[in-house]
């Protein structure tokens, strides 16, 4: 955070952090700090504002490291970091590959930073695996309910 006061909200011309997310309110809450305490109030949001999955209201609470967020169904999990003065910018880095030495990875396809998507075009003589028998029939439009005006109640996750 580079401001010791900051908008959070749906609208990039009232707030500083945005969220393209219809359950987040244009202005939806804010964020202060003073003397490296860290209060969360909202701001009056039709779908609420949690932290640790209890609702909070105009009233500032204090945000603590890696306390849970919600902002409508935007859920973050709040840090505190170091100022830049503190923090240790080491970086290592790997060692560049020469353009001249032979990989050993050169005869096959590297495919180490790729996602894996099973059955694609272009996956040939790669083995493809059928569906399992008991997964379910793919998602149609039509089973989706549209909850973009319904509120978001955050809960906890099952242990």
């Amino acid at each position: 955070m580079t401001s010791n006061n900051v908008a959070i909200g749906r609208d990039p011309k009232l707030a500083q952090v945005v969220f393209a997310d219809k359950s987040v309110s244009r202005l939806h809450a804010r964020v202060m700090e003073q003397n490296g305490v860290f209060q969360l109030y909202d701001e009056g949001s039709a779908s609420g504002t949690y932290i640790n999955f209890k609702q909070i209201t105009l009233k500032p609470q204090v945000l603590n490291d890696n306390d849970d967020v919600h902002f409508g169904r935007v859920h973050l999990r709040f840090h505190v970091v170091p100022t830049v003065e503190d923090a240790d910018s080491t970086q290592v880095m790997p060692s560049p590959v020469r353009s001249d030495e032979a990989s050993p990875m050169a005869a096959e396809e590297d495919l180490s930073t790729q996602p894996y998507m099973p059955n694609q075009p272009g996956s040939a003589g790669r083995p493809q695996a059928p569906p399992p028998r008991d997964a379910p029939p793919p998602a149609t439009d039509e089973d989706e309910d549209d909850i973009s005006t319904q509120p978001y109640m955050p809960h906890s996750p099952r242990r």
